[in-house]
């Protein structure tokens, strides 16, 4: 291996390092914006049970997260933020979206029906 080698494979495991802390980063602001998104959900009326499908949580962890304290930011602000956050990695992220449980469950999003057999 030679010098460019060498400093190729180090710029690579910088770039990747210096990504996934920034990742980590926007990891934790999602999940306060989630949390912000179920406080206002369920303070516009709708049923910790519904949020719980929607975000693919348990009751009671959509119970802990809207009784908790903190700040909560205006739906608009969360909107705008989310909007900002997915149109960015989208692509990038799109493989691990199939793997979420959540779906959306208040019209115009009508509940699947069982499909027989299942």
């Amino acid at each position: 291996m030679n010098d460019e080698d060498r400093q190729n494979a180090l710029a690579d495991v910088v770039e990747l390092a210096r990504l996934l802390h920034a990742l980590r980063g926007l990891s934790d602001e999602v999940e306060a914006l989630l949390a912000d998104a179920m406080k206002i959900a369920r303070s516009s009326g709708l049923s910790q049970a519904l949020i719980a499908e929607a975000a693919a949580l348990s009751p009671g962890r959509v119970s802990q997260i809207v009784k908790s304290d903190g700040a909560v930011v205006s739906r608009s602000q969360v909107h705008d933020r989310v909007y900002k956050i997915t149109e960015w990695p989208s692509a990038a992220l799109r493989t691990y979206w199939a793997s979420f449980p959540g779906r959306m469950t208040m019209p115009p999003y009508p509940r699947r029906r069982p499909t027989p057999g299942r």
